[in-house]
Order: structure tokens, then C-alpha cells, then sequence
């Protein structure tokens, strides 16, 4: 794999922008010069061949301007239900596969953060990334003490980049069809993303979950504190492989089954034990190890919920099915809606609501959700959601609820691609 360098500069990286979206809309206008000529067809076959070709051209761009572009590319993918089919295979490969960074860029930050080479510091640096990740890539590495440990290390100059990345990300997805529908996401990310700069507090957040998730199925790394800093952070190597790869060697649906228990149970026990979830559901955050425990990586972007509204999402899920006005009465507890709404505008929106409530208590109905024998479940709530969007100007900003679904509804989706069954009740949601 080649290794690259990340333009920096603010042009450079603009006169990347500029030249992938003057491709992409290039290619839409060649479709739709020709459409008119198309057999139907012919033209189903040309739509694919554009999104493909779209697809590949985007995610050149994003993997090519790295950092917090990448980091978004990664969140697209999440959102499965607004973009097309090849679109999203592209952007499933920043998962982990993306070109590395220059080794004398390496060797420059850990000599800077070290005061020496690495090969002074360590046993021994493997100087080739093994691993991508979102706003820097993984080193293996072993300690002077014999610890094998993951070396995550921070692209440069990455936080002077986010505001002008977002900036470079609208642009670069501006000519796609439901560009309206992905601009909402793209507007509530800046926050996390400062954060997941700071490799000191998310070695916090590491330490936090290793004290206090306490399941024997998960393994959540040591911190190596020695070894960290601001741009460098050092952690418990974990061998397996990340999920994404793990599920294309052919595993039994019984140990997709146990995986995927695993990882709901990770989401429902930090949720409501303790009011604070791992939210990146990126297959490349979790590690299958080869007695089939989850791994647990990259802690950069959790987040921590006031205990008051646990309490109400959980009331939330336990009325789902069955009592429709206090559904309706606690989303008013929970401050959805903005103060100045007229009655006919907010019954416009609780009808959809309830429509919404209807298709995600599908996943209660049964003791066992079977996501292979429900494949069009995702399908339905897409017209819903845009049909909701249009709203948008009368709900208060709810940071909780975008993560905390985000989350869930990204665990979804993974468990709908191992086609698993499982229990989706549970203790904390479900009166048994």
C-alpha cells in the first residue's frame, strides 16, 4: 500500500474539493443528457454505472484528504438508508483500509512526543500501520516490559482541519440526490470531533469503561499511560480481527448469534448502568477475538447521559407498544418540541411519530428478532424520517437523542448485515 501525505494547506485541500465535485456533477450531467435516449433498461443501467462511478470518485477524495474528511466518510457509511448502494461499499473501506501515512511523518511526531526514536523507546516499533483509523493510524508495538501494545497515532495539524474539512464534505456530497437529508448530520458532528482529538481524554474514557464494564464476553484494553499523550495513545494490543473482516470468513450463524448479543449487550448495559454508550458503531471499533470475545476500541467519541433522561428513554421504550398517550405526553417531558408550535402542526408531527413508533416496536413484538426474515425493516421508515425532517424548525435541539439513536439504530444495521437473531427485549425496556 502506497503511503501518502496529507495536504494540509487550506487551497490545496480546497482545489481537491473543487475537482471532485466538478467531477462528480460532471457525471450527473452526462446521465442526464443521455437519460431522455435510454431505454428503461438502459437507464437503470446507467443510474448504477453513476453511482458507481460517483462512489469511487468521492471516496478518493475523502481517503486522499484523510483526517476528520475520512472521519465523516466513516459516518455516511453509517447511514445506510440515504445513500446508494455503491456510495456506501466505497466509504465501508475507510473502515480500515486506507493508505498509510509517510514514515518520516511517523518518526517525526514520535520523536517529538518521546524526545528520542522509537526504536530507543520500544522492544520493538513496527514502522507499517496495521490499522486505519479516523483521525490517525495504528501502530503495533512492544514494550521494554514485553507488553504488546496498539500504537494510535494522530494525523498532524488534524484540528486546524475540521472546520474546513466539514466545509470540504458539503461540497463534496452537495450533487447528490438527498444531499438536503445528509446535511443535518453533517451540521452536528463538530463537537464530537474536537473531541476525539484529544487522545488524553479519550484515554480517560478508556479507563472509565475498563473499570466499569464488567461483562465476561468484552475485553476492553489496558491503558499504557507511559506511552500517551495529546497525539499518541497506547493501548492494550488486542488480537482478532475487526468486524467487518471477521464476518467475511464464513462464521456460523450460531457465532453471529453470540457476537451480536454481545455487542447489544455492550450498548444496553452502558446505557442504563452506566449512563454513558460507546457511540461510534464502526465494524472497525470492534475486534472478534478468537474465543469470540468483542474487543472494544477507540474511545474517542462516547457519550454521557444525564440520568433523568435515561430514565425517560427508558419509559419511552416500555410504553412503546403499549399505551399511546403516555408515549405521546413523555416526549413532551423530554422537551422535543419547541415552545411556540401550533396545535395542528404538532399533531402533524405526533402522527408521523406514532407511524415511526409502530415500525420500531416491530423489534419488540417477539421474544427473538430475526433480522435475516425481516430484511425490508430499514426500508420502511426512510419516507417517514424525510416526511419528519421537513419539522425539523419546531423540535429543540436534542443532542441526546441524535447519539443515543445513532447508535442503536448503527447496531441495527450491522446486526441486519450478519442476518442474526436475537433478543431485542430486554430488562431494562421490556416488562416480561
Amino acid at each position: 500500500m502506497n503511503e501518502i501525505r496529507i495536504p494540509k494547506g487550506k487551497f490545496q485541500r480546497t482545489v481537491i474539493t473543487a475537482k471532485t465535485a466538478g467531477k462528480v456533477s460532471g457525471q450527473v450531467l452526462t446521465y442526464l443528457v443521455k437519460k431522455p435516449f435510454l431505454s428503461k433498461d438502459n437507464n437503470i443501467a446507467a443510474k448504477k454505472d453513476l453511482s458507481e462511478k460517483n462512489a469511487e470518485t468521492i471516496f478518493k477524495s475523502l481517503t486522499f484528504l484523510k483526517g476528520t474528511a475520512l472521519k465523516i466518510a466513516q459516518f455516511l457509511s453509517m447511514e445506510l438508508e440515504i445513500l446508494p448502494e455503491a456510495l456506501r461499499k466505497e466509504l465501508e473501506k475507510s473502515y480500515n483500509r486506507v493508505p498509510p501515512l509517510n514514515r518520516a511523518i511517523v518518526r517525526k511526531i514520535l520523536k517529538d512526543v518521546y524526545e528520542d526514536n522509537p526504536e530507543s523507546v520500544f522492544k520493538c516499533f513496527e514502522a507499517k500501520a496495521f490499522a486505519a483509523a479516523s483521525l490517525g493510524q495504528v501502530h503495533r508495538a512492544k514494550t521494554k516490559e514485553g507488553h504488546k501494545i496498539a500504537l494510535k497515532i494522530q494525523y498532524p495539524g488534524i484540528k486546524n482541519t475540521i472546520e474546513s474539512d466539514l466545509k470540504i464534505v458539503r461540497t463534496v456530497v452537495k450533487p447528490l440526490p438527498d444531499y438536503a437529508f445528509i446535511l443535518p448530520g453533517l451540521d452536528e458532528v463538530e463537537e464530537k470531533l474536537m473531541e476525539e482529538t484529544d487522545y488524553i481524554n479519550e484515554g480517560k474514557n478508556l479507563l472509565f469503561f475498563k473499570h466499569h464494564l464488567k461483562l465476561k464476553l468484552i475485553k476492553v484494553p489496558a491503558l499504557y499511560e507511559k506511552y500517551s499523550s495529546d497525539v499518541v495513545i497506547a493501548m492494550e494490543y488486542i488480537k482478532g480481527l475487526p468486524l467487518n473482516e471477521w464476518i467475511k470468513t464464513n462464521p456460523s450463524i450460531e457465532e453471529k448469534n453470540k457476537i451480536a448479543e454481545s455487542l447489544f449487550e455492550i450498548f444496553i448495559r452502558s446505557l442504563y448502568e452506566l449512563k454513558c454508550i460507546h457511540a461510534d458503531p464502526n465494524p472497525g471499533n470492534f475486534i472478534i477475538t478468537p474465543d469470540l470475545k468483542v474487543g472494544l476500541i477507540d474511545f474517542g467519541c462516547i457519550k454521557q447521559f444525564d440520568p433523568t433522561f435515561v430514565d425517560n428513554y427508558q419509559k419511552l421504550n416500555r410504553t412503546i407498544l403499549r399505551d399511546k398517550s403516555e408515549y405521546f405526553s413523555l416526549h413532551n417531558e423530554l422537551n422535543l418540541f419547541i415552545n411556540d408550535i401550533s396545535e395542528e402542526v404538532k399533531n402533524n408531527i405526533m402522527h408521523i411519530m406514532h407511524k415511526i413508533s409502530i415500525w420500531y416496536g416491530r423489534f419488540y413484538k417477539k421474544e427473538w428478532f430475526d433480522f435475516k426474515k425481516n430484511k425490508d425493516i430499514f426500508t420502511e421508515p426512510q419516507n417517514l424520517f424525510k416526511e419528519l425532517s421537513k419539522y425539523k424548525k419546531y423540535f429543540n435541539s436534542q443532542p441526546d437523542f441524535i447519539y443515543l439513536d445513532r447508535t442503536r439504530y448503527g447496531l441495527y444495521r450491522i446486526f441486519e448485515k450478519m442476518e442474526v437473531k436475537i433478543k431485542i427485549r430486554n430488562t431494562y425496556e421490556w416488562d416480561e
